[in-house]
Order: structure tokens, then C-alpha cells, then sequence
């Protein structure tokens, strides 16, 4: 009931980390309560502590947290050798499918790219202010509140707390010591940006499952159902809503909002399919299409190659990373695949500035740097717009 809250119109970066946060945990779990070691656990624990990394570096929440509970296991227990054999398997699979990444990009030419995207825009990206991320950590107990989820996980998270103070957990050992753990982690990972769509909040699932099925096994049956039923009443009816033939653009954004504090968790508006429809009609496969602001998926709908790598043009426009290189690169790139067509998405999304010139007048949200110009101005000579499509109003550009 509560993915749903959660998953973003789905085929999300955390929606595929699920997996990995269940087998870290599951593959601890099982060789933490043996009574002997076993290497080959303990490297895959690495391998998938490796593959969260790289899917996004603040998924690790379930690899620190198995991290911070063994080495406090072993120093309370003062067994020094053995904590050392595990961190030696537990490296070498981190370092395994690193070299294997580092490797596949540096075989690729593309070694620069990665460094420059996956950890200097990422930590420019995730400056912010601590007032931001604190907005960013109540959105998400926001919107999980409203399957109920929060308040059954909290309780079971306090209720935790007190039955490791009083060493009455070991019924639960160590499922219950890695979710009290990971849940505080995983809330301060996904907020270090300060941004906050819903799919960053997926990564609290599977600790609060874990919490929520804790403090589900100590209360009445009769008062779980009291509780349960009312919670998840709204968040059915309203799923079922999505499947209702023509549904209001008003009333669907209208029901999102209640869900959600700033997005609706599925699509309201027809604009991505009719946007999807109209390049299939009007371009072939061998051309290229722009998707200007954050439309990249539309490339993907449509089979359609975007004319340059930067698919989504946000960081262009981001202080602190863009420079005149990466412009003048996009720029060049526009120019020589030349895009026969260009959909301007930023009605939907304020953060790069819209096409339109005298729109372009009132962007704050980012800096624009004189090269972009450049860019705009080949846009204005060499294309014109022909029409609007969708309730959002993307803005369809055709070469003259």
C-alpha cells in the first residue's frame, strides 16, 4: 500500500535497490547467527554493498548499516582477528565490481565522464542547506503517512529501541539491530540533497517492513485490523482512481496533492503519450530529438536518439558544475546531430529555463552562462514552434 505512495510512476534508480537492500540484509542475517565464518558471504555482501553504490551512492544505507553492527558486534565480543577477516572478504567484493566499472568506462573512453558526473556533479548536486534537508526528511515521513506506514514503523522503531536497552530482542537478532540501525540511516541518506520526489523515500521501505512487522507480533490482532483498514482504504481507492476511463487532469492533480506534498505519484496528464505519439508520426528512427529541460525519458518512448549526452540539461544550468566546456560541448553537439524535433518539457519542470525568450526572462532557479546563447540563439534561427501539445503544455520546435 505504501509503494504506491512511493514509486514515482516507477523503473526508478531505488526501486531496483529493494533487491539489494533485502539480500545485504538476508545474507547477514543468515551468517551472522552460524556459529562459523563464511568468506563467501561476506563477499557478497561487498558485491551487492558495491552495486548500491553505483546505482547511487547514497543507497548504502543497507551496507552501513551491516557495517556499523559488525564491527560493534566484534569490538563488544574484542574479537579483533575475526573482524578483520570480514572487513578483508567484505572489501575485496566492494573493490571486485569497482574495478570491474572503472575498468568498463576507462575501456569506453568514458572514465572522465564517469568521474565527473557520478561524483563531482553529485556532491555539487547534494549541497544544501541543513534546514533542506530536515524539509526534505518531513516530506517523506509526510507522504508515508498517509498509508498509515509511518506511525506503525515509528512505534515499532521506538518500541525496538526498548527492547535492545532491556537485551529483550534477541527473539528478533539481528533483523531487529540492523532496522534500528538502518532506518535513521537510510532517512538522513535520502535527504542530503535537499530534494525530495517521492521515489527517494522507497529506500525506507524495507527497514520500516522490518519495524512494522516487529510491532505488528506484540500488539492484538483485533487492534492491528482496527488500525490497518482505515489506513489503506484511501490509498486503494484512490489507485483504483488511475484506472478510470478518462480521468479529470484537475481532480487527478487535486487527489495527488493530498497524497503527496508536491508531486502526484502517478501521471495525471496525457502529455508524455501524446508527445510520444506526435515524434513517432513526425520524425523516423534515424533522427534525433531534443527533449529540452527534463523530458529525457521521452527519447526512450519514443525510440528516438537524443543529439547529445546530455539528456537532461539541468546540470548545464547548475551552479558550482556547469562551465563554458560543457556548454560549448552541448552546443556543438546540437549543431552537428542537428534534432528534428525539440519538445520543451519545462512547464512541467521549472529547473532549466524554458525556450521561450521572453519567458527565459523570469528563470532564477539557476545560472545561465553566456554560452548558452549560443545555444539559444541557433534554436531561435534554425527552428520554429509549431504548437503546443498535452495538458502541461510542452512546446513542440520543428526545424524551419
Amino acid at each position: 500500500v505504501s509503494l504506491i505512495l512511493v514509486l514515482d510512476t516507477g523503473n526508478v534508480t531505488e526501486e531496483y535497490n529493494i533487491l539489494v537492500q533485502i539480500g545485504i540484509f538476508y545474507i547477514f542475517a543468515r551468517n551472522i547467527t552460524s556459529n562459523y565464518f563464511k568468506r563467501r558471504n561476506y563477499f557478497l555482501i561487498g558485491v551487492l554493498g558495491a552495486l548500491s553504490f553505483f546505482l547511487r551512492q547514497n543507497l548504502i544505507g543497507a551496507f552501513v548499516s551491516v557495517a556499523i553492527f559488525l564491527v560493534y558486534k566484534r569490538l563488544s565480543q574484542r574479537n579483533f582477528k575475526l573482524l578483520g577477516k570480514e572487513i578483508v572478504f567484505v572489501a575485496l567484493g566492494f573493490i571486485t565490481v569497482s574495478s570491474m566499472v572503472f575498468y568498463y568506462f576507462a575501456v569506453n573512453a568514458a572514465l572522465e565522464h564517469l568521474l565527473d558526473q557520478f561524483f563531482v556533479f553529485n556532491i555539487i548536486y547534494s549541497s544544501t542547506t541543513l534546514i533542506q534537508r530536515f524539509k526534505a526528511m518531513f516530506i517523506g515521513f509526510w507522504i508515508l503517512a498517509r498509508s498509515g506506514f509511518t506511525f506503525i514503523a515509528l512505534g515499532g522503531w521506538l518500541y525496538g529501541i526498548f527492547l535492545s536497552l532491556r537485551r529483550n530482542g534477541e527473539k528478533f537478532y539481528p533483523l531487529l539491530h540492523l532496522a534500528l540501525i538502518g532506518f535513521p540511516i537510510e532517512v538522513i541518506l535520502s535527504s542530503l540533497s535537499g530534494i525530495h520526489p517521492p521515489h527517494y523515500f522507497l529506500t525506507w521501505l524495507v527497514p520500516m517492513v522490518i519495524l512494522t512487522g516487529l510491532f505488528a507480533n506484540q500488539i492484538k490482532k483485533i487492534l492491528l485490523l482496527a488500525l490497518i483498514v482505515p489506513m489503506i482504504s484511501l490509498p486503494l481507492a484512490v489507485l483504483a482512481y488511475q484506472y478510470k476511463p478518462d480521468p479529470d487532469y484537475r481532480l487527478c492533480k487535486e487527489i495527488g496533492w493530498f497524497l503527496l506534498p508536491s508531486f502526484a505519484y502517478f501521471e495525471c496528464s496525457n502529455t508524455k503519450v501524446e508527445a510520444t505519439k506526435y515524434i513517432k508520426a513526425h520524425t523516423r528512427e534515424s533522427d534525433s530529438v531534443l527533449a529540452w529541460g527534463f523530458g529525457g525519458s521521452l527519447n526512450f518512448t519514443a525510440n528516438r536518439l537524443s543529439p547529445t549526452r546530455f539528456t537532461y540539461q539541468y546540470p548545464l544550468f547548475l551552479e558550482g558544475y556547469t562551465d563554458s566546456k560543457k556548454v560549448l560541448e552541448f552546443y556543438e553537439a546540437i549543431v552537428e546531430n542537428k534534432p528534428k524535433l525539440i519538445i520543451d518539457t519545462t512547464s512541467t519542470q521549472g529547473r532549466v529555463p524554458p525556450l521561450d525568450k521572453l519567458k527565459r526572462q523570469n528563470f532564477q532557479e539557476g545560472v545561465v552562462l553566456v554560452e548558452m546563447e549560443k545555444v539559444f540563439e541557433y534554436i531561435d534561427k534554425n527552428y520554429k514552434k509549431v504548437g503546443l501539445i498535452g495538458e502541461e503544455g510542452w512546446v513542440i520546435y520543428e526545424e524551419k
